[in-house]
């Protein structure tokens, strides 16, 4: 869930690309603006700027949403 003050309330999901089950979604919601294609940081640096406590690989997701306002 996504929420911020002034704004409706988003509820979705994100899918991974490539993943065998993206074709027999029960409820059909997935979306092509929905599937992502991670991104595996090997940077330590990033790693720990991130707030990540150990030295390690770690999978990166970016996604733009926009939210409405409760008069749109």
């Amino acid at each position: 869930m996504i929420e911020a003050p002034g704004f409706e309330k988003l509820t979705t999901a994100l899918y991974f690309e490539g993943d065998p089950y993206l074709t027999s979604d029960a409820v059909f919601g997935v979306r092509t603006s929905l599937i992502m294609k991670p991104e595996i940081i090997t940077n330590e640096d990033q790693t720990i700027a991130r707030g990540f406590a150990e030295r390690k690989p770690h999978t990166y997701l970016k996604k733009d949403f926009i939210l409405a306002t409760s008069e749109e």
